[in-house]
């Protein structure tokens, strides 16, 4: 799907897949720059209709949590289903390589500065307080 169109979104480049499928940063037809994660049905078995609800109730909880990537649209097919949000990482105005922004891709350059840790801390606090506060818990948090 590399460099291709889904769903009328440009596929400028794979982002990373794992056992839920694979992201892509993509562009609509304005120009804005999003994720799009596809999750193929037959990945997730007889499960796939629990994570398609995990996925549409966790969108209605961002709206108001700043601190949660925003989902902007779902949609399902008979294959797959599929949404679009927010990029983890920051995306400038030409990316053709995706180079995820881990803690291990940051600590390649040394130690973290000590008066970035708390808020990246408190930023990640916040998300899980978020998420926990609204009955859900997060199963795939990563550094």
């Amino acid at each position: 799907m590399s460099n291709g169109v889904f769903c009328g979104l440009k596929i400028v480049c794979r982002c990373g897949g794992g056992g839920f499928g694979e992201v892509f940063f993509c562009e609509d037809v304005s120009g804005k720059k999003m994720a799009l994660k596809v999750v193929p049905k037959s990945a997730l078995g007889d499960s796939w209709e629990r994570e398609l609800r995990g996925v549409i109730n966790y969108r209605k909880i961002t709206e108001s949590y700043p601190e949660l990537l925003q989902i902007f649209h779902v949609q399902d097919d008979d294959e797959s289903f599929f949404y679009t949000m927010e990029p983890a990482d920051p995306v400038g105005d030409f990316f053709s390589e995706y180079i995820p922004d881990t803690l291990a891709y940051r600590l390649q350059s040394g130690a973290l500065p000590a008066a970035d840790l708390l808020p990246i801390l408190n930023g990640i606090f916040s998300g899980i307080k978020a998420i926990h506060s609204a009955g859900f818990t997060h199963r795939d948090i990563k550094p």
